[in-house]
């Protein structure tokens, strides 16, 4: 996230959205298209629909568990590799020209992203010992569960004698 954050800020080009296979458009008919993807696209796997400053914007379809079409989630994709949603749902906002620039409100909240990223990381840190002790800690009902195994075996043994013991009388019954 750092890197992205950093090819962010660092970005001197251009900051307008570019959609795929269309000419350079206003935020008002950025946003009209990219509502109209919004409601046309149904695919299950992410499809490229542009780009900003370079990096590329994809749009996937959801589906609900009955299988029934749900929502269109619109992503920007780093540098890095990570991918990050649109808004907390993925959705478009309603405005059009708030839906133009969709990819920079997303990739200006990674200042808290990381933030809220080394804070869990500090916390699990933190707790690292007390699990690590947890781990080591011998469970204390192991001499109980060696005596319920030894148990089974036992009866398991004699449960085998019994069945051979069956089929032997059934051969000598057979015999006679």
């Amino acid at each position: 996230m750092s890197e992205d954050w950093e090819y962010f800020k660092g970005y001197g080009g251009d900051r307008q959205m570019l959609l795929s296979g269309m000419p350079q458009l206003t935020a008002e008919e950025t946003g009209r298209e990219l509502h109209r993807i919004s409601r046309s696209y149904r695919g299950e796997t992410a499809k490229t629909i542009g780009c900003y400053i370079g990096l590329e914007l994809t749009v996937r379809s959801e589906y609900t568990l009955g299988g029934g079409f749900d929502r269109n989630t619109f992503f920007v994709k780093g540098k890095s590799g990570l991918t990050y949603r649109c808004g907390v749902s993925g959705a478009l906002p309603l405005g059009f020209a708030d839906s133009a620039i969709y990819p920079e409100t997303t990739l200006e909240k990674l200042p808290a992203m990381i933030e809220r990223q080394r804070e869990t990381a500090d916390r699990l840190e933190s707790e690292l010992p007390t699990l690590m002790q947890i781990v080591a800690r011998e469970w204390g009902k192991t001499e109980e569960l060696n005596a319920l195994k030894a148990e089974r075996d036992a009866l398991q043994q004699r449960i085998d004698e019994a069945l051979r013991e069956a089929e032997r009388k059934g051969e000598a019954v057979e015999a006679a």
